[in-house]
Parts: structure tokens; C-alpha cells; sequence
């Protein structure tokens, strides 16, 4: 065409891009009726001639009008011919084009008033948020349901025409709310100052006391969470840093079957306990049954000693470990010990281990556990160990289960004591200048953040990413074994093969073989075996 030769292919991107350019569909078709000319009809063709106005189109070049066809016009402009016939009548009929598009409001439709009363309504309701977690999700009351919430709308808006299906929907699509809010391992500190708030007798100065000491708190809380996604976020990047978080889960029961006797009947333990690598949220789970070990610091070294054995690459350097302050089985002497010989052992350079504040302490092991209980509600009746394995293993992609045997566990117990101290003083503690009451003895229980250093000393704070330090020297002075074979010396914790369990036990055991199917052999030797166990009258 004719036209298009007066413009070169820049020129022609110039039109198309300052046209799109322009802010909204008036301000364009403002711009295309200015290109336009309207002239009277000079020459009719006949009596059937309907235009009422003739026209002639320009393109800017170089802000300079050029006459081109209304072909080109189109073109250029990349638009249709109606919109080039609507901006030429209104042109002719004096008038400037306006969008009038999305005005004609339906009858049916809800007003913008309406959404923001049923937004307030629903906002003016109280919730609590979740006490401890990553994600903060906000608790409606548990007496309370959508359909509650739509009775109080329309008794507080009684003319409103919205229905409980759009209240319904309104509410889902804009709020993230749930109802009710499990009350389990509540922190003592945020429920003691909670309630000292909601007291109408504190005086304004102790109530802004008390609101600073909760806010202190819970920001020292959320601390452990910050650094625990700041290590899934760094061992997804350096191959160099693992970081593990570890746990026992609820002890599972044998037999699970639906029978009301067995609520007072006492039942064979299944103990459980999970590592879960923050690189890929892999999981372990070492599972074995009451009898074969406990579940102390024997058993927690032991696993954690398997999994970086078979499970954590020889490049990783610096181990970050995540638990809870169970003093038991996570936060004792023997794991303080277990990791400094890691560290002396040459395996790592540095260790740094961390806890959360008691009541705030929900980890990634908790999310796996909370699938097996899925898995294991679907159960109707459960006999022996490995049909527990059979729905860890099925419950997530991830995962690899591993049985224990007795000979597993190792004596860390006993280990420890030749090589490292168990009482001592903080290096910053020696000297006279230091008051008796200011010096500070190494007590686990007293820190939240440990750093095992390679010559042997552990720093700790008594808050994550707290500024005083305390320094322990806890090697043992003297001769020490290779470090390469630190942990060559093990015994193994049991044995005898057989951990005694309560003799009141064994006693309901012989009750239990009941429930027991008698073609099922396996099941059936599994519980006699423990006819035989050997017992005691403690507690496991």
C-alpha cells in the first residue's frame, strides 16, 4: 500500500508504541478523533448514499500530520473498524468519545457498601493467633461459625438482602480464619501475663509494664524461628552447612484395636523418633519398641551418630541442630559431649545448637507427625511394630524408616566422663574481680544456644543471638585417643538385649493375647515373647 511507504518500520513502532503508551482507552480515542477531519459530502453517488459526512485520517510522523487511508489508519494503529466508526460519528455529531464501558450496574449485583459491612462485621469479631509456629493463622472462637456470624449480620443489619451463600463465599475468599484453637503446650509466661492484662484493677503503668515483658517474650521466641528459616534457606545454597531438627514422637500403642477395655489396660509402647534434613525436608525415622531401648540420651546420640554417618554428605562442615529443651533426651550432658566430640573428631568444624523457648516450640517434626497420626486414625486395628513402619513409610514421599535393634544403641553415658568435665566454671568467671553471686557454673538447662568450638570449649547464651556469652573449657586435661576413633571406644547401652520393662506390664500383656488373632503367628509371638521379658518396677 501506498501508504505505508511514507513511514519506515521505525516510525510505524513509533505510532503503535506511543498509542499504547497512553494511560487509559478515553485518552486514545481522544488522540485517534484529533487525526481525524470531518468534511460535508461534496459529491453524492446517488439518491441510496447514507454517509452523512466524509473524512480524512492522519498518522504522526515525526509529530508531523500525514494523510494515509482509513485502511492504514487501522492498521497503524492496530484497531478495528467499529471503534473507527463509533469515534467518526460522534465526531461528526460534535461529540467527544468517553467509555462507558462496565456502568450499567446489575439490580442483582451487591454494592460496594454491603461487601464493607459484611468485611467489618466479620473483622469486628476477636481472635487469638497461634502460639507458636512459623505461619501465624488467627483463631475465630470455637463456639462460633460462619453461619452464627450470618445470624448477628442480619440482626445487626436487619433490611440487608445478602444472603448466607454470598456471606458464606465473601468470607472465605477474604479472610483466612479458623475456628477454635487447640489449647496444647501453652506457654506459661504468655498465659501469666495475658491474664495480668485482662486484670481491670492493674494500674495504666503496670499494664505497660507487663505488655513490654510480653512483647520482649514473644520477640525472643520468634527468634528461634527466624534462624530456623534462615538454615532452610542457607542449607539449600552451601553444601557446606546441614541442619537437622530432631524429636521423639507420642509413644504409639500396641495393640491399637476398638475395644473400651483397652483404654485401662496398660499397652506395649512403640517409640518413634524422627530427624528431618532442612535441606530437602527428608525425613528418618528410627522406630522400635518398648523393650528393645529407652528413650534417653543413649538413644538420641545414637541416631543422630546413624544419621550423619549414612545420611549427611562429607562436605557439610557446620552441623545446625533444632529441638525442643526435653532435658532428658535433647538438651542433657551426654548430646552437650556427643557434639563436642563430633566436632574434635574432625567430622565438623563447628556445631551450633539451638532451643526454643518452652511453650513455642513447634518443629518441622511435628508437621510429620502430625501425617502419621493421619495415616494411623485410618488404621482400623493395628498388632505389631511393622505395621506401624508400613504407614510411616507410606505417609509422605521423603521418608525412609529404620528398625531398631538393641545392639544399635551405644553407652554415650559412660563415654563421656574420661574425656570431658562435667562441673566447671565460665571462663569469664575466674579472677576475684568477678562476685561469688556474678560467677556462672555450666548448667544446660540455663542457655538456649550452644557453639561447640574445636579446642574443646563451648560458648552458650542464654537467649538465640544473645549478646553475653559464657566460655566452658570442658576437655578433660591428659592423654586422649585419636581423635579420628573418638567414638571407637563405644560400648553398646544394653547388653543383655533385653531393656526390663515394668513387671505390671507384662502382667497385662497376658491379658491382651485375647485380642490377639491366633492365625496370625508373628503377632502372636511378638506379645508372648514379652511373657518372658525381663522386669522391673520402674517406670520405662
Amino acid at each position: 500500500m501506498a501508504c505505508y511507504k511514507k513511514f519506515t518500520i521505525d516510525q510505524q513502532t513509533d505510532v503503535l508504541k506511543t498509542f499504547n503508551g497512553m494511560d487509559s482507552k478515553n485518552e486514545q480515542d481522544l488522540h485517534l478523533q484529533r487525526l481525524m477531519e470531518c468534511f460535508q459530502i461534496k459529491r453524492r453517488r446517488g439518491q441510496l448514499e447514507k454517509r452523512k459526512a466524509s473524512f480524512k485520517f492522519f498518522c504522526l510522523r515525526n509529530n508531523d500530520r500525514v494523510a494515509v487511508c482509513r485502511q492504514a489508519f487501522m492498521n497503524l494503529h492496530v484497531i478495528t473498524q467499529k471503534r473507527v466508526y463509533r469515534i467518526t460519528t460522534l465526531l461528526a455529531q460534535g461529540l467527544t468519545p468517553k467509555d462507558k464501558r462496565g456502568l450499567n450496574v446489575k439490580s442483582h449485583c451487591i454494592s460496594g457498601d454491603i461487601c464493607k459491612q459484611i468485611h467489618e462485621h466479620i473483622s469486628s469479631f476477636p481472635t487469638k493467633s497461634t502460639h507458636y509456629g512459623q505461619n501465624e493463622i488467627s483463631y475465630l472462637d470455637a463456639r462460633l461459625n460462619v453461619k452464627i456470624m450470618y445470624q448477628l449480620f442480619k440482626s445487626l443489619y436487619p433490611d440487608s438482602t445478602v444472603k448466607y451463600e454470598f456471606y458464606l463465599k465473601y468470607f472465605h475468599e477474604n479472610f483466612n480464619l479458623r475456628f477454635g484453637r487447640p489449647q496444647i503446650d501453652v506457654c506459661s509466661s504468655c498465659e501469666e501475663l495475658e491474664t495480668k492484662l485482662k486484670n481491670p484493677h492493674l494500674s495504666q503503668t503496670v499494664k505497660l509494664t507487663v505488655e513490654g515483658e510480653l512483647q520482649v517474650h514473644k520477640r525472643r521466641s520468634k527468634k528461634f524461628y527466624n534462624e530456623l528459616r534462615a538454615t532452610r534457606e542457607l542449607c539449600k545454597s552451601d553444601e557446606t552447612v546441614c541442619g537437622l531438627v530432631f524429636d521423639f514422637m507420642q509413644n504409639l500403642p500396641l495393640p491399637h484395636i476398638p475395644v473400651q477395655e483397652i483404654f485401662y489396660m496398660r499397652q506395649i509402647w512403640v517409640y518413634a523418633f524422627c530427624v528431618t534434613n532442612l535441606k530437602d525436608n527428608s525425613t528418618r525415622m528410627y522406630v522400635y519398641s518398648e523393650g528393645t531401648a529407652k528413650k534417653g540420651a543413649n538413644e538420641v546420640c545414637s541416631f543422630l551418630l546413624d544419621y550423619i554417618t549414612e545420611c549427611v554428605p562429607e562436605t557439610a562442615k557446620t552441623l545446625l541442630l533444632f529441638s525442643d529443651s526435653c532435658p532428658g533426651q535433647n538438651k542433657n550432658h551426654t548430646l552437650i559431649r556427643f557434639c563436642l566430640g563430633l566436632v574434635e573428631s574432625g567430622r565438623f568444624e563447628n556445631i551450633i545448637q539451638r532451643f526454643p523457648i518452652r511453650g513455642h516450640s513447634f518443629l518441622d517434626c511435628d508437621r510429620t507427625f502430625g501425617l502419621f497420626k493421619r495415616s494411623i486414625k485410618k488404621a482400623d486395628r493395628i498388632y505389631h511394630p511393622m505395621e506401624y513402619v508400613e504407614l510411616m513409610a507410606n505417609a509422605k514421599s521423603n521418608i525412609t524408616v529404620k528398625v531398631i535393634r538393641t545392639e544399635d544403641i551405644k553407652d554415650f553415658n559412660k563415654w563421656w566422663p574420661t574425656l570431658y568435665k562435667k562441673t566447671v566454671l565460665s571462663a569469664e568467671s575466674y579472677g576475684r574481680n568477678v562476685p561469688r553471686q556474678q560467677k556462672q557454673s555450666f548448667t544446660p538447662a540455663s542457655f538456649m544456644e550452644f557453639k561447640y568450638l574445636q579446642n574443646g570449649s563451648l560458648q552458650t547464651s542464654e537467649f538465640i543471638g544473645g549478646l553475653k556469652k559464657h566460655t566452658f573449657q570442658l576437655k578433660q586435661p591428659g592423654i586422649r585417643p585419636n581423635p579420628s576413633k573418638i567414638f571407637d571406644a563405644l560400648d553398646i547401652a544394653y547388653p543383655e538385649k533385653k531393656v526390663p520393662i515394668n513387671k505390671h506390664k507384662v502382667d497385662a500383656v497376658r491379658n491382651l493375647l485375647k485380642y490377639i488373632p491366633e492365625e496370625n503367628e508373628d503377632c502372636r509371638k511378638f506379645y508372648e515373647d514379652y511373657l518372658t521379658w525381663p522386669t522391673t518396677m520402674e517406670e520405662n
